[in-house]
């Protein structure tokens, strides 16, 4: 099997300031500019000058307004011929756009996320819409990563917390990989694992946990992008997807949930997960607390009804993927610790 990995990885502040001397580097040129929604206003004139400056021609500024195929098929269809490569700057929807488009077109791609909220930065998928219904697809993973941490530390907390909850979930996620092992003898990576669990614990064992220190995000940003590159090496989700994604993704099905960002939810299921396999819940639990994921939570907790459905819908959100919850003793006994644990209670509202 081919694993690519991205050639150039740079988290730094004001790393924005040399994008074109990393287009440079990565031999692109006639590059197409892809924003999100709202920040060509804001960064337009640095990566313009910085592009000028490394004799850099853009080809074309786009805004990502949609992560729709048909709409992402369009603007495709509307860049000039001599596009040579790709820059997205923005969140998950314009990335996963861009790699879409990337993958498309057979065009390289530099990412520049300016928030750290999730793992799919440098994961093999996009999350996009085919009308109207969400479906993860496989795509290409960027020829190069720019992190700007002095524009990441600007963004709303929400986005560093969703982070954690994302990074520290691979922990889980390893547990559910080896428990579909021993129960259906399913290959487990060994190198994949090695990789998801090191970028966990790195911010785990980080001495800064402050979404507003460089080297705190530095941590943050790196963990999340080994955690993509895991899943490119493993061929699939399961390095940094268990059963705390399968709760997630119920819960965003639920008329009832409340709307919350996907790493906070999949954070609230990991500790809850946690406790059933026993042996990643201290980890989880202590990381939880002290990077201030819990008392961001007991402020903006997920509802309890709808958690609880989730939990009980998570087993059948992805056909064949065994999780600790396809076992009924384990799902009782999730239930129950749903409904007792105190800590957890006070990141679930009534």
């Amino acid at each position: 099997m081919k694993i690519t990995v991205p050639a150039l990885l740079r988290i730094k502040p004001n790393a924005l300031e040399k994008v074109g001397k990393y287009l440079c580097a990565l031999d692109i040129d006639h590059v197409a500019v892809l924003y999100a929604d709202g920040l060509s206003t804001q960064l337009h004139e640095q990566v313009e000058s910085s592009c000028r400056q490394w004799k850099r021609t853009i080809t074309a500024v786009q805004t990502v307004t949609s992560n729709e195929t048909r709409v992402l098929f369009d603007l495709s269809l509307n860049l000039p011929e001599n596009t040579g490569g790709l820059m997205v700057l923005g969140g998950g929807r314009a990335i996963d756009a861009g790699k879409y488009l990337s993958h498309m077109l057979q065009i390289p791609l530099l990412v520049c996320p300016t928030i750290v909220s999730n793992d799919g930065v440098a994961s093999p998928f996009s999350s996009l819409l085919f009308d109207g219904v969400k479906r993860t697809v496989r795509t290409r993973l960027p020829a190069g990563i720019v992190v700007d941490t002095a524009i990441v530390a600007q963004a709303p907390v929400q986005f560093y917390y969703s982070g954690v909850g994302d990074l520290v979930s691979n922990l889980t996620a390893i547990a559910d990989w080896k428990a579909a092992y021993h129960h259906h003898g399913l290959y487990v990576d060994d190198f994949a694992v090695s990789v998801s669990q090191t970028a966990a614990e790195n911010f785990i064992h980080s001495p800064e946990t402050s979404p507003i220190d460089y080297a705190c995000l530095r941590t943050l940003a790196n963990g999340l992008i080994l955690s993509g590159i895991a899943m490119e090496v493993a061929g699939s989700s399961r390095p940094a997807s268990g059963s705390e994604h399968l709760i997630s993704h119920a819960y965003d099905t639920l008329p009832e949930s409340q709307a919350s960002l996907h790493g906070l939810q999949v954070g609230v299921a990991a500790y809850a997960v946690s406790a059933i396999q026993e042996k990643t819940h201290k980890q989880v639990r202590q990381c939880l607390l002290d990077s201030g994921f819990v008392d961001y939570m007991k402020h903006h907790p997920l509802s309890k009804q709808a958690f609880l459905t989730a939990v009980q819908k998570a087993p059948r959100m992805k056909e064949n993927f065994y999780t600790l919850l396809s076992e009924s003793d384990s799902m009782a006994a999730l239930l129950d610790f749903v409904h007792r644990d105190a800590l957890l209670n006070e990141m679930l509202a009534e």
